[in-house]
């Protein structure tokens, strides 16, 4: 997506490197955790909700571009070991956390 089409897409009355360097909306913190349950009740599955809410928090930090280059990287990726860099460091560093 170019970012001309992504400040169309988010409605940006900004310039686009502005837009671009905003944090993720909670919204879309919120769906990603709720995409990570995967339907799971997070009092039940108390593992899975700490995990979940690790890479939610660690995503805080993320710009807008960032998110969505790394969404287009794994959306392209074919198998777990060709997901993007980034979001495999994310995922072990939860795991271990949560692990541990």
């Amino acid at each position: 997506m170019t970012k001309t089409v992504l400040a169309v897409f988010l409605g940006a009355l900004l310039p686009v490197s502005a837009v671009l360097a905003d944090p993720i909306p909670p919204y879309m913190l919120d769906k990603d955790f709720t995409s990570c349950m995967g339907g799971e009740n997070p009092q039940q599955d108390t593992q899975r909700r700490d995990y979940c809410l690790c890479v939610r928090d660690s995503m805080k930090d993320w710009t807008l571009e960032e998110y969505g280059q790394t969404a287009m990287e794994e959306s392209k990726a074919h198998s777990a070991a060709q997901e993007p860099a980034k979001l495999q460091a994310l995922a072990q560093a939860c795991i271990a956390k949560v692990m541990h």
